[in-house]
């Protein structure tokens, strides 16, 4: 895990990801913050997923189903 030097005890990066979607026509925007989780790519970026995938999955096939 990446540390950074804080005084003498090392504390752990704070993890950031942020993200929108669809690419083309943007309807989510999406920020996880995990504090002290390392790495935003191997911590917030997975949660971000999640909730894009609920998203997808709830409204996307929803409006699909609906003809818009």
């Amino acid at each position: 895990e990446k540390m950074i030097e804080r005084g003498e005890e090392p504390a752990k990066t704070h993890s950031w990801f942020s993200g929108f979607a669809p690419r083309n026509d943007p309807r989510i925007v999406v920020t996880v913050l995990v504090e002290f989780g390392g790495m935003g790519g191997q911590t917030a970026a997975p949660l971000a997923g999640e909730i894009f995938k609920v998203y997808r999955e709830k409204y996307v096939r929803q409006a699909n189903l609906q003809g818009n």
